[in-house]
């Protein structure tokens, strides 16, 4: 749905007398991750349970529905029937809030209990539904073939960089990216303030640590290239590269002989 469409969604809610945006907590206890390690058929556990999330996918099928919720920690199939979430005559929140103007992004609280279905998929069944936060802005919509094939995909560089949030919404492995670097950098700070270190903050380039740790070999791709961090690394003087990479030896030259060489290799020189 475009961003027009959520407006108009918004407004319908609005007029309904649902609240996109409300300002009480919604206190969670548990995470989707932490149900489908723990939760096993036929346990008694995560029998009450609040979950909270973007809403990323949705098969509705008449009075009962399957959607996906995605927290911070993965994502989990919630099962949802009208009956359910309006016990009384007013069916609205599901027949037109949940199936009409809830969109793919919104940010959703559930209450239920967790259960698996007839082919064995970990889900939540839920008993109670609440919009959390209306999403003007639509994600982009990556899909994933039952081999695991993607297709859609938010790979574009300009965009991922620039919309960093979305990047982490939509491809996961990008977050796993940043929590191995709080990691490595929290294990790096934790061992220098144990040796009496004081942290300062220099303007320097980030130096890149992070390969056989985080990407079990010491190849990396970046972009179209791939970078190889196994030593020994070629070391240069500042002359030696120089050198190496114009073919021209500048230690034994004076001033007027750099700036001379300098123009001959059409770089820039200020007077």
């Amino acid at each position: 749905v475009s961003s027009v469409g959520r407006r108009d969604n918004l407004n319908k809610l609005t007029e309904a007398g649902i609240n996109a945006f409300p300002s009480t907590t919604f206190e969670v206890t548990a995470t989707t991750k932490e149900i489908k390690d723990n939760f096993k058929e036929g346990d008694t556990t995560y029998q009450e349970v609040t979950l909270a999330g973007r809403l990323m996918s949705r098969r509705i099928m008449g009075k009962a529905s399957f959607a996906e919720l995605q927290d911070s920690e993965g994502r989990i199939q919630i099962y949802i029937s009208r009956d359910d979430i309006c016990p009384g005559d007013d069916k609205v929140l599901y027949n037109d809030a949940f199936k009409k103007w809830f969109d793919l992004g919104d940010f959703i609280g559930i209450k239920g209990y967790a259960f698996y279905t007839q082919v064995g998929e970990c889900s939540v069944h839920v008993t109670e539904l609440t919009l959390l936060s209306k999403s003007l802005k639509p994600l982009p919509v990556v899909k994933k073939d039952d081999e695991g094939n993607v297709y859609d995909a938010f790979t574009d560089p300009e965009q991922r960089y620039r919309q960093r949030y979305v990047d982490l919404v939509v491809n996961s492995h990008v977050k796993d990216v940043f929590v191995k670097r709080s990691k490595m950098y929290n294990s790096m700070r934790e061992y220098l303030n144990n040796k009496g270190y004081l942290e300062v903050e220099t303007p320097i380039l980030q130096p890149l640590y992070v390969a056989i740790d985080l990407h079990g070999t010491t190849e990396v791709q970046v972009g179209d290239n791939i970078i190889n961090f196994q030593r020994p690394w070629k070391r240069y003087t500042m002359y030696e590269a120089i050198q190496h990479f114009t073919g021209i030896d500048i230690s034994d030259m004076d001033e007027d002989q750099l700036r001379k060489t300098a123009r001959e290799l059409h770089v820039p020189v200020d007077n």
